[in-house]
């Protein structure tokens, strides 16, 4: 009897718990989006912790609003391209040089970018080639062109 009262409590406590998921307030962030320029200053910064070294040629191109990890809220995936230098010379299989070391081609990377509240404000946290597959579950080649090459 003493087993049933507390399993009757517990039912009772997590039924209190159950969350709204229908609610949209969540989903809005507390500040507008950034402008052109904040979203350019946030690539730079992005670019510049990501790869050591500041970008050349840094263009930002599409914004697209993307639920990327289950269970949390919208996220903004923005297209990135910098201009960068092959480091090894490329061959075909057949032994031809197809692209030697230092030629500059156009790289696209993908950044998301979330509103992380105060004090930080709005920031990327990943920042990653095209090439290399997914952020959480949206396919980045979905969202962004490929890199020239």
């Amino acid at each position: 009897m003493k087993t049933l009262a507390i399993m009757v409590g517990l039912v009772g406590t997590l039924a209190g718990c159950e969350m709204d998921q229908t609610s949209t307030t969540a989903d809005a962030p507390a500040r507008p989006f950034p402008d052109a320029t904040g979203l350019a200053a946030i690539a730079q910064d992005a670019y510049f912790t990501t790869m050591q070294h500041s970008p050349k040629n840094l263009q930002v191109g599409d914004v697209q609003q993307a639920r990327t990890f289950i269970g949390l809220p919208p996220d903004y995936l923005v297209c990135v391209s910098a201009t960068e230098n092959t480091v090894y010379s490329v061959y075909d299989n057949a032994g031809n040089l197809v692209a030697p070391a230092g030629v500059p081609f156009r790289q696209s990377y993908v950044m998301l970018v979330r509103d992380y509240g105060d004090p930080t404000g709005w920031g990327s946290g990943i920042f990653r080639r095209v090439e290399e597959g997914k952020i959480g579950h949206v396919e980045m080649r979905s969202v962004c062109p490929p890199s020239e090459r």
